[in-house]
């Protein structure tokens, strides 16, 4: 159990409770070591931290200036995707563009066949981004951790929607990068990931 004192009602403002609801996940996240659903105890796996880094490429590559232009506009867009035939550089392309522009953030997943589960995708797009962008993804990672619903489509619509706050309430643009998404195959992920988009 936590505890936070809020102050006297009188002077009790939004920005009170958004700074203590805040704290109360920092603490949350701090103390949460397993994820209970049911009887059964699912502990926080730690995935391994090559997940979130782009691939590196450390042979020379062709400079690509016209596509490198096209994903320079393309963030001012909520979603873009990156289609091409396998082998023909879609993730050499997005590592090299994030090397270009090491000013703008991006957070990097690379997904396999294990991210088909709905609970480990989302725990891996929200590391991906509270490791880019620090603390964002407290209060999301917060709620999975102390969760003792199973692990079904309303509890993570829940989760996203303290993400989507998060992002709202942050500066700057947000930058999300789910390299191989086409081995994602549950339609849970895919009906949560349109959520977050809309």
């Amino acid at each position: 159990l936590h505890k936070l004192y809020l102050g006297r009602g009188a002077n009790l403002t939004l920005d009170r409770l958004n700074t203590t609801a805040s704290h109360m996940a920092a603490l949350i996240a701090g103390s949460a070591s397993a994820v209970t659903f049911g009887n059964a105890v699912k502990h926080d796996e730690t995935p391994l931290s090559t997940k979130f880094i782009p691939p590196y490429e450390g042979r020379t590559l062709v400079a690509r200036a016209r596509l490198y232009e096209t994903l320079d506009r393309a963030v001012q867009q909520r979603l873009t995707l990156v289609s091409a035939a396998p082998g023909f550089g879609k993730t050499t392309l997005l590592a090299a563009w994030c090397a270009r522009h090491p000013e703008r953030r991006a957070a990097w997943v690379t997904l396999d066949s294990r991210d088909n589960d709905l609970i480990r995708f989302w725990r891996s797009c929200i590391r991906a981004l509270d490791n880019t962008y620090p603390g964002l993804g407290a209060m999301p990672l917060a709620l999975m951790n102390s969760s003792t619903a199973p692990p079904h489509r309303v509890s993570i619509e829940i989760v996203l929607v303290a993400l989507i706050n998060a992002i709202v309430a942050s500066e700057g643009e947000i930058i999300l990068i789910l390299d191989d998404y086409q081995g994602i195959h549950t339609q849970s992920v895919h009906d949560t990931l349109s959520f977050l988009l809309e």
